[in-house]
């Protein structure tokens, strides 16, 4: 995650296969569908979603849908899988019901799992779903339901500072598609307190603060200070 993060997608790639082999090797189903879901967000990442969705339909099919009574395994890897396979829907497609009806599966997996879960490495929590619920309205184009969903978060319980710095720096994307400026600014300001080096290194934080300078007539101090921050 963090090499794709920072922009290195073949050596993403590369450790993705890696992690897929071992978790053939381990004859844990559940961590397969988790390393499955890894080489689907590579595939989302150069425009693939419609083979991701795919991938990701078949891993859920091998193990089956979990029952009430399942490990926590089984229903980290049915909501894992369900938020990547919702990301596909919303960026490969532009398919607000399915990406709809993938994090709502999500969101039950959640139910069956405590808020400080972490299983394979994966939050799989209400906190977490609600995060990517933000994001996916950005995916969508809609700012204004971004800024609604995220104006519904209590908390932010069980997740990583890095998880929630990257909830803002979604939402700087859809203050911006709204028009608000500062509150984009202010965003990408929040992102950056909770985790600064991947504020500094995120493309997508690059991307947002090149669109508001081209949109200020005047360059604020706090816009200037980020760009330089940057070393933009």
């Amino acid at each position: 995650m963090v090499a794709r993060v920072l922009g290195y997608p073949d050596l993403a790639q590369s450790m993705t296969e890696r992690y897929i082999k071992a978790a053939v090797l381990s004859d844990d189903p559940y961590a397969i569908v988790i390393g499955t879901s890894l080489r689907a967000a590579e595939l989302i990442q150069v425009d693939r979603g419609q083979a991701a969705a795919r991938l990701l339909d078949a891993a859920r099919r091998a193990t089956g849908e979990p029952s009430d009574s399942a490990p926590p395994q089984a229903w980290a890897a049915w909501g894992w899988s369900h938020l990547q396979s919702a990301l596909a829907a919303a960026r490969g497609a532009g398919d607000a019901a399915a990406a709809d009806f993938h994090l709502a599966e999500a969101d039950r997996a959640a139910g069956h799992l405590p808020a400080n879960a972490d299983h394979y490495r994966m939050t799989v929590n209400r906190a977490n779903v609600a995060i990517w619920s933000v994001g996916l309205a950005v995916e969508l184009g809609n700012g204004a339901e971004a800024i609604r969903r995220a104006a519904a978060i209590g908390d932010f319980d069980g997740v990583t500072p890095n998880r929630v710095s990257h909830h803002y720096i979604d939402l700087a994307r859809g203050h911006l598609y709204v028009g608000d400026r500062d509150a984009a600014l202010a965003s990408l300001i929040t992102a950056r307190k909770l985790a600064p080096q991947q504020a500094r290194y995120h493309p997508q934080v690059r991307e947002t603060l090149r669109m508001l300078a081209r949109m200020e007539r005047r360059r604020t101090d706090s816009l200037a200070a980020f760009t330089s921050w940057l070393g933009m």
